[in-house]
């Protein structure tokens, strides 16, 4: 059982953090197509680390 707890913690590890990611990234196209505003391509990759799903 603790096997099993453990792989589904990572597991869900790797879903937020792939939607955390999905999340940034269809915010910066929003960002281009609506505010006419881009971000230099070093703090999106910034992002993708040090934000949640929320913000």
């Amino acid at each position: 059982m603790r096997g099993h707890s453990k792989e589904v913690k990572r597991r869900k590890a790797a879903i937020l953090i792939y939607y955390g990611t999905v999340w940034n990234l269809w915010k910066e196209m929003d960002r281009r197509i609506f505010q006419a505003v881009t971000s230099p391509t070093d703090r999106i990759v910034a992002l993708d680390g040090s934000s949640s799903c929320g913000s």
